[in-house]
């Protein structure tokens, strides 16, 4: 268990989907649910989740023909990854990096 700490972190340009850099980076990690937001609501990814035997706990977009089921308050835990970028983000606003 994490308790919100990242396992794996990339960085990615600011126009990139964190999508894409999500199954490179669980590719290490041993888990046994993985909780995100609507964002990462894809097929693909849910399905490589559920072959690797995790549970996928992120909320089905809206225009899905079928509504997959989730635990939400597993889903509640997700606050402490959020807790995580927003301490990482009011870092940097507060300490700008300088780009030469």
């Amino acid at each position: 268990m994490s308790l919100g700490n990242p396992l794996e972190l990339g960085i990615t340009l600011e126009q990139d989907t964190n999508a894409t850099q999500t199954e490179p980076l669980l590719e290490n990690i041993d888990l046994n649910a993985f909780l995100a937001d609507k964002g990462y609501d894809a097929d693909r990814l849910i399905n490589r989740l559920i072959q690797r035997g995790i549970t996928p706990v992120i909320p089905p977009k809206c225009n899905r023909t079928t509504q997959r089921k989730i635990d939400f308050s597993l889903y509640r835990e997700r606050n402490l990854v959020e807790g995580f970028f927003n301490k990482i983000r009011s870092f940097s606003l507060s300490h700008p990096a300088t780009i030469n």
